[in-house]
């Protein structure tokens, strides 16, 4: 880094910890001691991204952590303790990618995922949990080509594969524009209601296209765009944050129609704007999103998914689709 070698070295008394080297006698030193006597931090995947050096040690309070130095002593510095406590994370797998260190890591809830960190501790985040449960997806082999992020990982669906996700972008943006707003909404909402459900679509990564998703996609937004960072609400056609008198005239200029759409009072993502759509504004009508507190750290590396085709049989869907379409007609027949 920066013209030095770093390695992990034992000199007989301190331990093993980490020492530079600028090719000389002199100037070979040990840059920090982090504990007294034989104690050893053991640095291991050290990895230079960006001029700063990152490892995973040991200190003797907070278990293994990530760490950084930028070669002086004051200067090693713990980024965060993911596992808080004497827990270790044990990150492993350090990879510059684009200037972002990635790596896997340990919290004491998530199992051990994808974590990404700009060498400061509000910065540094788990990434995805593939599992989503306590079970690891275990991510090895990180590997940047292009704008992709690949990694060999295991979800309890389709076991160890190879996963893939695009770098720089937001979950839920899904026209790429940066932003989340009611034209990534509306494609959802068209994905749920059975117009083509690709798997980016798939935000929980549960391999499947569905209201959770569109729950999650409401969390993700709210925190991007609402000052509070809480989740949009049900019945916000127009997503200002209020369920309120404009968005029932949105249902109202919309009812009894085929509309798989959001910005069209189309809630339950069912393709038809009908009563339930009315009771799902009029349950949350006249309320701000206040609840449902949305996380706000966004991952760079969103909608990771597997990689390879997805077969699903969508007949059933198409058939109860046909079927709720024929029930929203008669409703407005009788109501003629």
């Amino acid at each position: 880094m920066n013209g030095t070698l770093y390695f992990s070295a034992y000199d007989g008394s301190g331990g093993y910890e980490l020492w530079k080297s600028d090719g000389t006698e002199a100037g070979t030193l040990r840059v920090r001691d982090f504990g007294a006597g034989s104690f050893s931090t053991k640095p291991r995947y050290l990895t230079n991204v960006g001029g700063t050096l990152y490892f995973s040690g040991y200190d003797g309070s907070s278990g293994i952590e990530l760490w950084k130095s930028d070669g002086t002593e004051a200067g090693t510095l713990r980024v965060r303790d993911i596992d808080s406590g004497s827990g270790s994370s044990k990150p492993r797998y350090l990879t510059n990618v684009g200037g972002t260190l990635y790596f896997s890591a340990y919290d004491g809830t998530s199992g051990i995922e994808l974590w990404k960190s700009d060498g400061t501790e509000a910065g540094t985040v788990l990434v995805e949990d593939l599992t989503g449960d306590l079970g690891s997806a275990d991510p090895k082999e990180i590997t940047q080509i292009g704008n992709r992020l690949f990694v060999a990982a295991t979800n309890d669906v389709v076991g160890r594969e190879l996963w893939s996700g695009v770098l720089g972008s937001l979950q839920g943006d899904f026209d790429r524009n940066g932003l989340l707003e009611l034209v990534d909404i509306d494609a959802l909402v068209g994905a749920i209601a059975g117009e083509g459900n690709p798997l980016h679509f798939d935000l929980d990564n549960d391999f499947l296209v569905n209201g959770q998703d569109l729950h999650r996609w409401l969390q993700l937004g709210g925190a991007a765009n609402l000052p509070s960072g809480n989740a949009y609400l049900p019945g916000d056609a127009n997503l200002d944050g209020v369920v309120d008198g404009s968005d029932f005239g949105i249902w109202n200029a919309n009812k009894f129609t085929a509309a798989a759409a959001w910005s069209k009072a189309d809630f339950n993502s069912n393709g038809v704007v009908d009563g339930s759509d009315f009771g799902i504004w009029n349950a949350n009508k006249f309320t701000a999103s206040a609840g449902n507190k949305a996380q706000s750290n966004q991952p760079s590396l969103p909608g990771i998914i597997k990689c390879g085709d997805h077969l699903r049989d969508l007949d059933d869907t198409l058939r109860k689709r046909i079927s709720r379409h024929i029930d929203a007609l008669f409703r407005h027949l009788d109501a003629r």
